[in-house]
């Protein structure tokens, strides 16, 4: 205690040790941000259309471009797949997990339900109250509309080159 070490030398220590570890908190923070943005720009570049994602396929995994996948439809609080072939898988990704990966020049959410690739809509009719049903290059049994508050967004983007 006579020696002044809990007044002079202590506070000094503690403010030391303080900025330091305060500097190694920024590094870290610093770090994940750029990890979580590498890791987005690596989803963003798997899910071009040259690229593919797995989907799970009879207990194993299925490999699929990007570029095949026709519209994503959910029936029944289960999102399928469905490509232009015709066939259909079930994803296990929500509508707006996929919709934030997918390429938004290529790809439209028309409505809650459903999500279509532009290369696909075939022709567009005009229905009620300000909606848009589309006809499909592909066989696909349900109905696909845009709804109302998509419908003129819609037309702009398909438009667009």
């Amino acid at each position: 205690m006579d020696r002044g070490y809990f007044m002079f030398e202590l506070p000094i220590v503690v403010l030391y040790l303080a900025l330091i570890n305060g500097f190694y908190l920024l590094v870290y923070f610093n770090n994940q941000a750029w990890a979580i943005k590498r890791n987005y720009l690596q989803q963003q570049e798997l899910l071009s259309k040259d690229k593919r994602i797995l989907i799970n396929h009879k207990g194993g995994q299925l490999s699929i471009k990007v570029g095949q996948i026709a519209v994503i439809d959910q029936i029944s609080q289960i999102n399928w797949l469905i490509m232009r072939n015709g066939e259909s898988h079930i994803l296990s990704l929500s509508l707006k997990e996929i919709n934030a990966l997918l390429n938004s020049s290529d790809f439209f959410q028309v409505n809650r339900k459903q999500i279509v690739n532009k290369e696909v809509v075939k022709k567009i009719t005009a229905l009620s109250f300000g909606k848009l049903e589309l006809t499909l290059h592909i066989h696909y049994e349900n109905q696909v509309t845009v709804s109302k508050d998509r419908a003129k967004r819609f037309k702009k983007w398909l438009s667009a080159s």
